[in-house]
């Protein structure tokens, strides 16, 4: 978890938000689904509104449980799920090498006319 925003219903909070989400850089692999349940369990006391943007590059399930804790203990979700251009139109037509931008190193060859035509 790189920032935390504390609640407030001044006027001027919504600009706090944003100047964060500017700030904000990515950076390195991140575990989302025990931060979202440290953020149930620990730091979101009252019922509130959380808002979540990220790729959601995690297991599933995982996050399915943390999504169920946050609402378990009443709070509304708003979950953006970021995509990339590429992930909507997938114009890779011939093989083409994957690198995880967030490890270094790792990367994968995968045919792509039969990913996407198996989907």
């Amino acid at each position: 978890m790189r920032n935390v925003v504390p609640p407030k219903t001044n006027a001027k909070h919504l600009l706090a938000l944003l100047r964060t989400l500017e700030a904000t850089v990515p950076a390195g692999e991140t575990a989302l689904a025990p931060i979202w349940d440290s953020l149930a369990g620990q730091f979101l006391k009252r019922r509130g509104m959380v808002v979540i943007l990220s790729d959601c590059f995690d297991n599933a399930d995982a996050l399915g449980r943390s999504l169920q804790h946050l609402r378990f203990r009443n709070h509304e979700i708003l979950l953006f799920h970021v995509l990339a251009p590429e992930e909507i139109e997938f114009p890779f037509k011939h093989p083409t090498k994957f690198r995880n931008i967030e490890t270094p190193g790792h990367e994968i060859l995968t045919d792509t006319r039969r990913s996407a035509t198996s989907t």
